[in-house]
């Protein structure tokens, strides 16, 4: 791991498969997830003002074009492959588990 967005993305990884072994909700712990990302790039500075009393300079644009990167796109897909091959991913959706896990 070369930094701080390698190792969020794999603790995000472990709590969905956490998630999925508890037998939760995991499309739930998804969307949690995936709206408290989309936020950040607000809430960070804001928070940081709030409570250090200072400006956290956080470059909006680029923060915000790496999650839609590495959230939204994902999601789209997903969403997308479902719809379109429903049938294909309900007879092979027992596997998906394992291979998250594996990524």
């Amino acid at each position: 791991m070369t930094n701080d967005s390698d190792k969020s993305r794999l603790i995000t990884t472990f709590l969905h498969w956490y998630t999925y072994i508890a037998g939760a909700d995991v499309a739930y712990s998804v969307s949690l997830t995936t709206v408290s990302t989309l936020l950040c790039p607000i809430l960070t500075p804001a928070l940081a003002k709030l409570l250090a009393g200072q400006a956290l300079p956080v470059s909006f644009w680029n923060m915000f074009v790496e999650i839609l990167l590495m959230v939204v796109l994902p999601l789209a897909i997903g969403f997308a492959v479902r719809y379109f091959f429903g049938r294909v991913v309900e007879r092979i959706k027992d596997v998906f588990p394992a291979v998250s896990i594996s990524v």
